[in-house]
């Protein structure tokens, strides 16, 4: 079972982050996680990263 937190302690979160950062800060972070995520599963997977394609359904 995957556990998740509730949409009040990440904005909490968020707000403290977002109050520190420049703008944008957290969604550039969030998208280089996502890059890496991916690139981890495709090498492990399909052998490679260069040159694949990759859908997201967020």
């Amino acid at each position: 079972m995957r556990t998740a937190y509730s949409v009040e302690t990440v904005r909490n979160a968020e707000r403290e982050l977002m109050a520190r950062l420049p703008e944008g800060a957290l969604m550039q972070r969030a998208a280089a996680g996502l890059a890496a995520a991916c690139a981890q599963v495709l090498a492990r997977v399909a052998g490679r990263v260069y040159g694949s394609r990759v859908v997201l359904l967020v």
